[in-house]
């Protein structure tokens, strides 16, 4: 089969035909020696491509130019191999039918990332079997790799105040005799008994459904695999990872993009993309995913950035280990270790007051006020989340207190501090902890003999979501749904304190909810000691 599109008689009866409706011998111009060779041999390159990988390239191709016509405000210029033609020539050229073109044209205009996948190339009677030398078990152990080190676990819960349904009629028309338009409420009402007996009517009639098409079961998924925990690679494209797991493979391994993606969906569907409008992604990360983008003509350049970027991932994943190794230290709670740490929550997600009423065009262009919400996580010791009133300032004044109410709660529980070695784990920010004022408070520990040795460590920009974030993710579902008539931030502090007795993490048992209503000068101190 592939023999015969590729021959040299087939191929000419391509050019054979004319150009009807664009009239300017567009199949003529591969007509010479030069470009009909050219030309044979990107047919003979693109037949031994999967449907799959052809689907990719060519939705990739496609993006490139509509992109392109957007930005010059012109129509889409259709090019192959340096030579313009007309929308019909170039799909004959590449060997496309019309339906095919039309699905990827379509993920395209929609705004989708991948391209639609036709699952008729990936049934399969059976699963294969994992055993090591096959290339499946390369993809798994790839994967694997990409599911501890990279993903995160960052569920996403956006504020909706109530639903539509719990929208409550306060007034009706003829409650309101002032109201001007009171006098169309007849009509309305005869309009809604006049469409109520159409609906009758119509639905007498009997009319003829098309049947459903019933697909199987593409896909086997992997039920060892199936009640793990989801979690969320950065935004981005499943392509990006198949060209940096295939840098990884030696020159004799060759495993095709649709392998790839029945092995990820059938075993680590619980691993997902997560959307661009939810957290920052990383700017290292960034640049050498479009660096391999651009450079898709210089392989050499694409392997060695390959390189670089599985060298930063494999890094921060380091950084993520020596986290993870100094909270199980932790939580063991005899080795004089205690490690927590600590991160403020988006205010957006505590905007009061909070009621349905503010969906109305009237409210909703008010700026409401936002509490300040701060959690700290004492590893294998308490959970503390501290809430402030809009107005209080979210600095490195606020760490410090909320730090030493950390300090004082586990003297409290009988801890002898003066040997114990303190390490906070924050975010990357300088607003914050990153500073000098909270680094001269946990050096003051130190010097005053109140402990034995402070840490203050945080991972690198675009990787520093951790445990703590998912307790945002799951305190912001919980506020989604019980919090939609918060009108004050002691309201808050209620429902946060049901939603702490609720919380699932058995190496904390005590959990705390304060009010953090005043704060001291941190910086005023340490200039007056200098003096």
């Amino acid at each position: 089969m592939r023999e015969r599109l590729t021959s040299e008689s087939c191929l000419k009866n391509v050019l054979t035909k004319k150009c009807i409706k664009c009239k300017f011998g567009c199949r003529e111009k591969f007509s010479t020696e030069l470009k009909f060779t050219e030309w044979r041999k990107f047919r003979e390159h693109w037949v031994s491509l999967s449907k799959l990988d052809q689907d990719q390239i060519v939705f990739d191709r496609i993006r490139q130019i509509v992109l392109a016509s957007q930005s010059e405000k012109c129509q889409p210029k259709w090019l192959l191999l340096g030579e313009r033609v007309c929308l019909r020539a170039w799909k004959r050229l590449h060997g496309l039918g019309t339906a095919r073109f039309d699905r990827l044209r379509e993920a395209v205009d929609a705004g989708k990332s991948t391209p639609p996948v036709d699952l008729r190339f990936l049934q399969s009677e059976q699963p294969k079997e994992i055993d090591g030398s096959s290339s499946t078990s390369k993809i798994v152990s790839y994967l694997e790799t990409l599911y501890t080190s990279v993903a995160e676990t960052l569920p996403d819960h956006r504020e909706e105040l109530a639903d539509p349904g719990d929208a409550c009629v306060m007034y009706s028309l003829d409650s309101m005799p002032d109201d001007p338009y009171a006098k169309f409420a007849d009509i309305q009402r005869q309009l809604s008994l006049h469409q109520d007996m159409a609906g009758a009517a119509s639905s007498k009639v009997k009319v003829r459904k098309p049947r459903k098409k019933v697909k199987g079961g593409a896909l086997n998924l992997n039920p060892d695999k199936a009640g793990m925990e989801e979690r969320y690679l950065p935004p981005g494209r499943m392509m990006d990872y198949y060209q940096q797991f295939v840098a990884t493979l030696d020159d004799e391994s060759k495993i095709s993009f649709c392998q790839f993606w029945r092995v990820w969906s059938s075993n680590y569907s619980h691993m997902k993309f997560r959307s661009t409008s939810s957290h920052s992604v990383c700017s290292v990360c960034t640049r050498h995913k479009l660096m391999i983008r651009e450079l898709s003509g210089h392989l050499n350049a694409r392997k060695k950035q390959t390189e670089l970027l599985a060298m930063h991932l494999r890094s921060q994943y380091l950084d993520r280990a020596l986290y993870w190794e100094r909270r199980g230290v932790s939580r063991l709670g005899s080795m004089g270790e205690v490690t927590v740490i600590i991160d403020s929550m988006d205010q957006q997600k505590f905007s009061y007051p909070r009621s349905d009423l503010y969906r109305a065009k009237d409210l909703s262009t008010l700026q409401r006020p936002r509490a300040h919400v701060t959690a700290v996580i004492v590893h294998g010791y308490f959970v503390l989340i501290a809430i402030s009133d809009h107005d209080m300032p979210k600095n490195s004044n606020c760490m410090c207190e909320i730090l030493g109410h950390v300090w004082t709660r586990l003297r409290m529980n009988g801890i002898d501090t003066t040997r114990l070695r303190f390490r906070v784990q924050s975010d990357n920010t300088s607003r914050e902890c990153k500073n000098n004022i909270v680094l001269a408070f946990l050096a003051s520990l130190t010097a005053r003999g109140l402990a034995a040795g402070t840490t203050l460590s945080c991972l690198r920009s675009g990787h520093s979501h951790e445990d703590v974030d998912q307790m945002f993710g799951k305190l912001a579902g919980w506020m989604s749904s019980k919090g939609r008539y918060a009108r004050h931030p002691d309201d808050f502090m209620q429902l946060i304190r049901q939603w702490l007795c609720e919380l699932k993490r058995p190496y904390e048992k005590d959990r705390y909810c304060v009010k953090l209503d005043q704060l001291r000068d941190w910086q005023l101190g340490q200039d007056r000691a200098k003096c």
